[in-house]
């Protein structure tokens, strides 16, 4: 997979909108640069992988000139002496910004600290995104350079002195007097300098008085991006590919998760509603061993039916099938007949029975008949049977 490097500078994108660009190969090689606005830049793809994802591209940053401040420093042993926090507190003397304010990164040796203002970054990532670059790392361009090495990167001189620390100088008439000050660091005179887009070395009265200052090199300087985020840490940190991932899956995953909730209240109201017709059944049947047994202790009244039957026929071989329990035999294993019960009326030898639920008429006559019974059944109205159970010598 390609990815695109920027080199931006201190007035990128306003009012300067042109910036220098370099292309990666999936194994880091440049195989293409160049200078000019967003419009010419590497294009977005579309990853394999990435489903209806935005199309991206991942970006590297080098943030040329004076929008990065360096000073040197001695950073304490371990990763805990890179943490933000510490190297605010190595630079507290030389700060004008409250910490919270800036984004600070130290390099591999440890012993430069760089600094940006927060503001900066966020617009930049800001605006990048909306061009749809994936920014995954943030250094300074110095950093990225070679000791003693200068490029020319828009109207500005990039230096990275021979003890490593970075200077930004403007190619305007201020140069000369910095230029000389130059040999007491150790650079040489003529400066070498490279530009990263290979361009031609630009024409300006400035640029043509110090030719005894610099010389131009046809070189072309391959910066490397150090390994890290860099300044893209905390509310900076760049947005991973797990992270798109996620964004893609959220619509669907919060329909996903109201159709689980709405499947849940469904089940809740037809338990509800289930529990309610168990409560209406129990006092039902409580009502009709009532009327069965006035004063009786009612525990299970259906088991206590049983019970008075399974009695009766023990203490007597000749039950009267007139008798209230002889008739309710024919009821014992029919529970689904109670399940609806509205009534229950006795006379001398007929029981009759008002029921919502649905009666299996064929298996009920055949209980009836082997205990010598007789069973009618009709519908009372449009949602209930009636059921009378009788002698089968009554009419």
């Amino acid at each position: 997979m390609t990815s695109l490097t920027l080199i931006l500078t201190t007035d990128w994108p306003d009012p300067r909108r042109e910036a220098c660009w370099l292309l990666h190969d999936a194994d880091g090689r440049i195989v293409d640069r160049g200078y000019g606005p967003p419009a010419d830049w590497p294009r977005p793809t579309r990853r394999p992988d990435a489903g209806d994802l935005p199309l991206h591209l991942d970006c590297d940053l080098l943030l040329a000139g004076s929008q990065v401040s360096i000073h040197d420093a001695r950073l304490p042993d371990g990763a805990a002496g890179r943490q933000p926090e510490v190297l605010a507190s190595l630079l507290d003397d030389r700060l004008l910004d409250e910490a919270d304010r800036l984004a600070l990164v130290a390099d591999d040796a440890g012993e430069l600290i760089a600094v940006i203002r927060r503001n900066r970054l966020t617009a930049l990532l800001e605006r990048l995104g909306e061009l749809g670059l994936n920014v995954r790392r943030a250094w300074p361009l110095h950093f990225s350079m070679d000791l003693a090495e200068a490029l020319l990167v828009g109207d500005e001189l990039n230096i990275r002195l021979p003890d490593g620390r970075g200077i930004a100088i403007p190619i305007d008439a201020s140069i000369t007097p910095w230029l000389a000050t130059l040999t007491a660091c150790g650079l040489p005179l003529p400066l070498p300098v490279a530009r990263l887009d290979g361009q031609a070395v630009p024409e300006s009265p400035v640029i043509a008085e110090l030719s005894n200052e610099l010389s131009w090199t046809a070189a072309l300087p391959t910066p490397t991006v150090p390994s890290g985020a860099g300044f893209l840490y905390g509310s900076l940190a760049p947005r991973t590919d797990r992270g798109r991932h996620a964004r893609a899956w959220r619509t669907p995953l919060r329909l996903a998760a109201g159709f689980l909730l709405a499947i849940t209240l469904l089940g809740i109201a037809d338990w509800w509603r289930m529990d309610a017709l168990a409560r209406n059944y129990r006092r039902q049947i409580a009502e009709s061993f009532e009327s069965a047994f006035p004063g009786g202790v009612k525990l299970d009244p259906i088991r206590q039916l049983r019970r008075e039957v399974d009695r009766l026929g023990q203490n007597s071989s000749h039950p009267v099938s007139s008798d209230f329990l002889y008739l309710m035999q024919a009821l014992i294993d029919a529970p689904e007949i109670y399940r609806g019960l509205n009534s229950v009326d006795f006379e001398t030898g007929r029981l009759r029975i008002i029921s919502t639920s649905p009666v299996e008429g064929e298996s009920l006559s055949a209980r009836c008949r082997a205990l010598a019974l007789r069973c009618q059944t009709a519908p009372n109205g449009k949602d209930s049977s009636e059921i009378v159970i009788s002698e089968a010598t009554q009419p």
